[in-house]
């Protein structure tokens, strides 16, 4: 493991760090953590205003922009969250990242003094990628292992509790500096606005056929660029169909001979858009969309993880978690009696129910050992987003030890619907095929002081650099799993996917 304590952002000297004389050593891991802990964080205090016309936190965010940039939005449960700047960060790397990214976090937000005003408590924000070491492709330089931050600045939105500004500093002139921008940034936001997003399209059915149209039109423009190169996009599709039968195979034979019940494979597409993207443009069309799932932007200083989730991994507060087992899926119809039709081949299908048990499986033998109480849906639900059905098995219990929303991300953390079954197993097979993917189907999400808050599963999503975008889609490999039908799945994840990010 590898961590760096915490640091701050804001241009003062980072404190100077010393070795964990606990850490083991083997050359590549030891445990850092900065010199008395304290000192660095003991004299920031945080103070909270409460707001009576809070602005949309996704027009702040694009007109704060910049490095140190988080936001989380769940329309659907009026929820969002935006920090700008870094007060103090914490990165760590190894198998026990979780462990110590949550105790350092929830050191250093308890030991933060109160100024005024404290009715809500500063967080941590940020997330972890799927392997718990730094990704092979060098696109994901700012996304380590495993990153927190505690804003400078926070808004917080929750339907029910109001709207708040929280701010983080050293002194009174770093607080005024702050308020400074925070009232500039709102003004800005409120001429600004999200983005010039589109107006969604009410009727579900319309929006998915014009989602497939506008997939259409990509992959004909596809052709047409290719075939100008004299190289043409059937044959460059039917290489990647063979090496994606390939690796399907040899996944499955390796269940046939019982090593591994189910691998889930990814594949990776990188587009060049035309001209920069703009995260906060997409995220808009997003949120519409997109409602039910949980929109995300976090930015580093030269590339921008963003996406909208519909997979959350745990939720806790007051010792009680939310979670839930998603896995199994179809494409919805662009007819209402072709969605009906795939909803119920959805609940029938052998695969989708095997391939759903194992998750349930997983996640249970996983919780069990910290639950006193632990609640299973006797049977899984169709839930409905805009581009796909997915059977959801709702779980919830308490705890029986205190642990943090981020230690019990940790111990969920890589799900079968992300990895596989035995989780080891299928880990060492991506690990030795996937080793560049970063943050997708790690977590984002965020906690406070107490430990409780909320992490949500990095899946549609994107890397982005400016014009250069990379997506990710897999697929579950179980028995009776037909390669070309999975490569099918993925194709239609990626095309919904890079529809989405076109203005």
């Amino acid at each position: 493991m590898h961590a760096a304590g915490a640091r701050r952002n804001d241009g003062a000297p980072a404190p100077r760090l010393r070795r964990d004389p606990r850490a083991r050593m083997d050359n590549r891991i030891e445990t850092l953590y900065p010199m008395a802990a304290e000192q660095a964080d003991a004299a920031l205090q945080f103070e909270t205003i409460a707001l009576g016309s809070p602005p949309d936190l996704l027009a702040v965010a694009r007109a704060g922009g910049g490095r140190n940039l988080v936001y989380f939005e769940s329309p659907a449960r009026g929820f969002a969250v935006l920090g700008l700047g870094a007060a103090l960060e914490f990165v760590a790397s190894g198998p026990e990242r979780f462990a110590i990214l949550s105790r350092a976090a929830r050191g250093a937000l308890g030991r933060l003094g109160v100024h005024g005003r404290a009715s809500q408590a500063p967080l941590a924000l940020g997330g972890f990628g799927f392997f718990d070491r730094r990704a092979a492709d060098p696109a994901w330089r700012e996304f380590p292992p495993a990153r927190m931050l505690v804003p400078s600045i926070l808004w917080v939105k929750r339907r029910a509790r109001g709207a708040f500004l929280t701010l983080v500093f050293k002194d009174r002139r770093e607080r005024a500096a702050l308020l400074r921008r925070a009232a500039r940034l709102t003004k800005v936001a409120a001429v600004l606005g999200a983005a010039p997003a589109p107006a969604p399209l009410a009727d579900p059915a319309l929006a998915r056929q014009a989602l497939q149209s506008a997939n259409g039109a990509a992959h004909r423009s596809l052709v047409d660029r290719a075939a100008a190169l004299g190289n043409p996009a059937a044959g460059i599709e039917e290489a990647e169909r063979a090496r994606w039968r390939a690796r399907v195979n040899a996944v499955l034979k390796l269940i046939d001979d019982g090593e591994v019940a189910k691998v889930v494979l990814a594949r990776k597409k990188t587009r060049a858009f035309s001209a920069p993207l703009e995260p906060a443009a997409v995220l808009a069309r997003a949120r519409d969309y997109r409602s039910a799932c949980l929109s995300f932007w976090i930015a580093g200083a030269k590339t921008s993880f963003i996406g909208s989730t519909p997979e959350l991994l745990i939720r806790l507060r007051a010792g009680r978690f939310v979670c839930g087992a998603m896995a199994g899926s179809a494409a919805r119809g662009a007819a209402p009696a072709a969605d009906r039709a795939q909803a119920r081949a959805l609940l029938a299908s052998a695969k989708d129910a095997h391939e759903h048990r194992l998750v349930v499986a997983a996640i249970t033998t996983a919780l069990r050992p910290v639950a006193r109480e632990l609640s299973i849906a006797d049977r899984p639900a169709v839930r409905v987003f805009p581009e796909t059905f997915h059977l959801f098995t709702p779980i919830s219990g308490a705890l029986a030890r205190p642990l943090s929303a981020l230690e019990l991300a940790g111990m969920l953390h890589p799900t079968p619907a992300v990895c596989g079954v035995p989780t080891a197993r299928a880990r060492a097979i991506l690990a030795a095929q996937e080793a560049d993917r970063g943050w997708y189907a790690g977590s984002v999400g965020w906690m406070d002081a107490r430990g409780d808050g909320e992490f949500a599963v990095a899946l549609r999503s994107a890397l982005v650099e400016r014009r250069r975008v990379v997506g990710w889609a897999g697929a579950g490999i179980v028995a009776g799993s037909d390669p070309d039908a999975e490569f099918a799945e993925t194709e239609d994840k990626l095309g919904a996917l890079f529809a989405g990010l076109r203005s």
